[in-house]
């Protein structure tokens, strides 16, 4: 018994940390208080009848009249109670009340990814909390989210097992590959799996280059078989509910329309996928993916200046402005606190500026080649993210990769950045908190050598007058008028001429929003800078 302790203490403190991080962050969740989730509020109307069924029959309704004049119960609410990944999920998660459970599973999940990939545990709780506490777990949480959050939380989990299967004990690997994935799955959110297996088939096709170069296909072979079994038992786990919502997939908007129409002689028929508006509706902005790094660089979550405190109640804001932004309203127009042109946002898909510093110093000194595949799907990612924004991709995509077409709100991929970014940044922590020689080392360019100490300059340079440059000048990249508020912004001026005046001003005010969060993130990343620095200067003393 004490050797097991001592041999997992380290793990134990860890849980016992990620348990005190959660509550601490959702203590109100202890004091009687509850989340205001709008989608859960929608739905417990939707499945009220499935549930007022269940009570008093004691059985389970696969049909339901309270959503389109009557649907399957596939999506809405259906018990699968002979799943036994329902009582491993209760054991993981260990009790918690929601959603302290979800961001336990968060912080617990990267852990094991960490862990998974070599990395001490003392570490691997640091990239718990890089992962845990982005802002993409309290944004999908805040509006209720839960499905899609539970199938982020395995995420990391079975990225993890995968990568100890093709690079340590392929038994133990695939065993933790089959729960974890049957777990996810059992989270019932097929988009966010879909996107996990972008990352595992990226990093396939580089463990298989490698395996290659090793002259070990047959191990690669074997390793893969043994995932394929994995995967199978997983989904066997979770046929029942995946069998009904493939069963049901033909008869709704995601499958064929029997519908067609003849304009002007073409023959317009709906593809078999979702509608391309309505799969890109909600699509990144190219400029707005700046948000990864500077939370504001589009203002944040929508929400009526009407009601913002910080611009109503200033005394820096001209009352012309004021008068302005309520005449607005009272016209039934929107000039919000989001100037990106997504419909509406919860919040901006915010990875942190330290760790967006520490994946960029990974991208050139992590010398494990992981590091290529990762960064290849980051950035199909990103691309996709922009949806309409970019629709080369983004229909090359919907017409030939598989399943593609099925999913909208294709802005939901940046949960591949907010994984990779820092998993990235994480394995060089490692890599360099052990690497004794790290200041004698080079870096191999095609062109020229590069000692590891010179490119640490150049990058923190690169770095800091990158977020000098949204200080100094924010609209050099950025704009800040949305394309809905420039057609608002028309029809005032020819009424009030005036209107130009208030709207430079409003202007003024947005770059002065972004500079501030600008500098917030440069503090953040001088001192990040700084410590890495005063760690070099320790070694070369010692």
């Amino acid at each position: 018994m004490n050797f097991i302790l001592k041999n997992n203490y380290p793990h134990i403190v860890a849980i016992l940390f990620f348990l005190l991080i959660s509550v601490f962050y959702l203590s109100p969740v202890l004091e009687g208080f509850s989340l205001k989730q709008d989608d859960i509020n929608n739905h417990k109307g939707v499945a009220k009848e499935i549930n007022d069924h269940r009570k008093e029959y004691n059985e389970e309704p696969l049909w339901t009249n309270s959503m389109f004049g009557g649907m399957p119960a596939t999506q809405v609410s259906v018990i699968h109670s002979s799943n036994l990944m329902n009582y491993v999920h209760r054991i993981i998660s260990v009790g918690l009340p929601h959603p302290i459970d979800y961001l336990f599973l968060y912080l617990l999940g990267f852990y094991i990814l960490c862990i998974c990939s070599s990395i001490k545990p003392w570490l691997s709780i640091v990239g718990a909390i890089m992962f845990g506490l982005s802002s993409f777990f309290f944004i999908s949480l805040s509006v209720g989210h839960n499905s899609k959050i539970m199938a982020m939380a395995y995420m990391p989990m079975i990225i993890g097992a995968f990568v100890y299967t093709m690079r340590n004990k392929a038994i133990i690997g695939t065993t933790l590959f089959a729960l974890f994935l049957a777990l996810e799955l059992r989270s019932n959110h097929v988009q966010i799996t879909y996107y996990a297996f972008m990352i595992i088939l990226a990093l396939g096709i580089g463990e298989f280059i490698r395996f290659i170069k090793n002259k070990n296909f047959k191990s690669f072979l074997i390793r893969s078989g043994l995932l394929v079994i994995a995967s199978s038992l997983a989904f066997l786990c979770n046929f029942g509910n995946l069998f009904m919502t493939y069963d049901y997939l033909p008869d709704s908007q995601r499958g064929p329309s029997e519908l067609s129409s003849t304009l002007l002689g073409e023959d317009i028929t709906a593809k078999n996928g979702l509608d391309i508006d309505y799969m890109t509706n909600w699509s990144y902005g190219i400029g707005e993916t700046a948000n990864l790094v500077i939370p504001n660089a589009k203002g944040g979550g929508s929400g009526a200046y009407l009601l913002e405190e910080n611009l109503m109640e200033s005394s820096e804001v001209s009352n012309g402005l004021k008068k302005f932004i309520k005449n607005v309203y009272q016209k039934g127009w929107s000039i919000n606190t989001y100037w990106g042109n997504q419909p509406s946002t919860a919040g901006p898909v915010y990875v942190g500026a330290s760790v967006f510093l520490l994946f960029i110093f990974g991208l050139f000194f992590l010398r494990d080649r992981i590091k290529w595949p990762l960064l290849i799907v980051l950035l199909l990612a990103i691309f996709l993210s922009w949806g309409h924004n970019w629709m080369f991709l983004t229909n090359l995509f919907a017409e030939f990769f598989p399943v593609y077409s099925k999913f909208r709100s294709v802005t939901m991929i940046l949960v591949i950045a907010e994984l990779v970014i820092p998993m990235i940044g994480i394995l060089w922590l490692f890599q360099f908190t052990e690497d004794k020689n790290f200041l004698s080392n080079e870096v191999n360019f095609r062109f020229n050598k590069v000692s590891n100490l010179k490119l640490f300059y150049i990058l923190s340079s690169f770095i800091i007058v990158f977020f000098l440059s949204f200080i100094i000048v924010p609209d050099l990249f950025l704009n800040f008028i949305s394309s809905s508020e420039k057609l608002i912004i028309n029809q005032l001026t020819i009424i009030d001429p005036q209107t130009s005046n208030y709207v430079e001003e409003l202007i003024d005010y947005r770059k002065n929003i972004l500079s501030q969060d600008a500098f917030r993130s440069l503090v953040i990343v001088l001192i990040i800078i700084g410590t890495l620095f005063l760690f070099f200067k320790s070694r070369l003393v010692s």
